[in-house]
């Protein structure tokens, strides 16, 4: 039996209907704070997330599933193709291909700001554990082509608005500034300062970003390395002027939004683009897996990729891991009110005619399902009861000799005959 692959999933019915109400609901609020859909491809050039996301990132060193066609891998083991500037990748994250999109198809010469939207799977080669999985579904928003700090706010808002509204009654949100080009170095000296006696013993991915990138060394999760550079140098505490003040009016900003948060000087997220914002909303019966949300500002992304200096940002939501958050206080389920109809026919014109009625009642907008494996009659009733069916039609050879139908109640167990039009009526009423 050929099974799906590791860290994929099967979405079964029932899963996708809560699935589909949290998209739903996050489409419904974006769509309140002035949010548009964008959508793009499942795989783009691997440059761009090269350039987009960070070459130091373990999202592009460790974990991209790269694209690559049986001509061209050909070519590249006869050393013809340029694996890295000529290769696809399936897209890891979606911030990079909005700003593909975005510089791509022009839309800054449109009215500034930009509010864009987007969810859809991403890809990540990495151990699937609880709550991470190798394809996942993210919620997305950017808004580009302003620096205030009031959009920043908006974007946690937002966030919030979908994760409390989707059931979770209590979330961590914190926040932290990460600087800018500007005040960050000073920072780096400090803390390279600081780590310079502890990094032979911290882990081999702390040891590349020593030089590299040392405030990924503060995102480090490995449980040793975290004790070790306990009580690090905070990159608040380095702040140019202008960071300093659009950390002071995020807050003020958030405050009147009325949301709770949290400073947190170890947020500082685990891709390279980020400046002055840094956010993620947690909640702790999760787990280890404990964030829903991460987001920042990226002011320099939109240049960095080709386009102008356009200032943005953005979160990225885990559907995944909202949803595992929202089973959590999931009510038992109740059933359902009854909806619908489960038609019943014996023989062959006892069943054109229930044909007929399908159509009308599909048009008239009504659930409808038709008995099509010749179940006894018990057999067929314990079907439309297992389909939670409002009305149960039957017709035989006594509803033939009469031109009716017999209509069952199955919420009040009633029963009685009529035309087919006095049961259109009733369903449409």
């Amino acid at each position: 039996m050929i099974q799906k692959p590791k860290g994929m999933r099967d979405f079964l019915p029932e899963e996708v209907e809560h699935i589909r109400q949290l998209e739903d609901r996050f489409i419904h609020l974006s769509q309140l704070y002035g949010f548009r859909e964008i959508r793009y491809p499942m795989f783009e050039k691997t440059e761009l997330f090269e350039r987009g996301v960070g070459e130091t990132t373990d999202i592009v060193t460790k974990e991209m599933f790269r694209v690559i066609s049986a001509a061209n891998l050909e070519k590249y083991k006869a050393g013809e193709y340029d694996l890295r500037k000529e290769g696809l990748t399936l897209r890891p994250e979606g911030t990079a291909s909005v700003m593909r999109s975005f510089i791509e198809n022009k839309l800054y010469a449109r009215a500034m700001p930009m509010k864009l939207s987007y969810m859809g799977s991403n890809f990540r080669n990495e151990r699937p554990q609880a709550g991470r999985f190798r394809e996942f579904t993210q919620f997305g928003v950017e808004t580009l082509g302003s620096d205030d700090a009031f959009c920043d706010a908006e974007i946690i808002a937002l966030a919030v608005d979908v994760i409390l509204q989707s059931g979770v009654p209590q979330i961590d949100t914190l926040i932290n500034s990460v600087g800018c080009p500007v005040c960050r170095p000073k920072f780096h000296d400090a803390l390279r300062t600081f780590l310079a006696d502890k990094v032979e013993h911290l882990c081999g991915d702390c040891q590349s970003r020593f030089e590299k990138n040392p405030l990924r060394i503060i995102d480090c999760k490995v449980p040793a390395d975290q004790q070790r550079i306990k009580g690090h140098p905070v990159m608040i505490d380095y702040l140019c002027e202008e960071c300093d003040q659009h950390f002071r009016s995020l807050q003020h900003y958030l405050d009147g939004l009325g949301v709770a948060y949290e400073i947190d000087p170890n947020i500082v997220r685990g891709l390279d683009y980020y400046v002055k914002t840094a956010f993620e909303i947690k909640h702790d019966k999760l787990g280890a897996q404990s964030s829903i949300c991460g987001g920042g500002r990226y002011d320099g992304l939109v240049q960095n990729l080709g386009g102008p200096d356009i200032p943005g940002v953005g979160f990225g939501m885990g559907m995944d891991r909202l949803l595992m958050a929202a089973d959590l206080y999931r009510p038992t389920a109740e059933t359902p009110e009854r909806q619908g109809s489960y038609l019943i026919g014996f023989g062959e014109t006892a069943k054109l005619i229930l044909v007929d009625l399908l159509a009308k009642l599909r048009r008239a907008g009504q659930t409808v399902e038709l008995e099509v494996n010749q179940r006894s009659m018990k057999a067929a009733m314990k079907q439309a009861d297992r389909m939670n069916a409002r009305y149960a039609v039957i017709v035989g050879e006594d509803e033939l000799a009469q031109n009716k139908i017999a209509v069952r109640d199955l919420s009040s167990s009633t029963q009685q005959l009529m035309t087919v039009a006095e049961f259109l009526h009733r369903v449409e009423e």
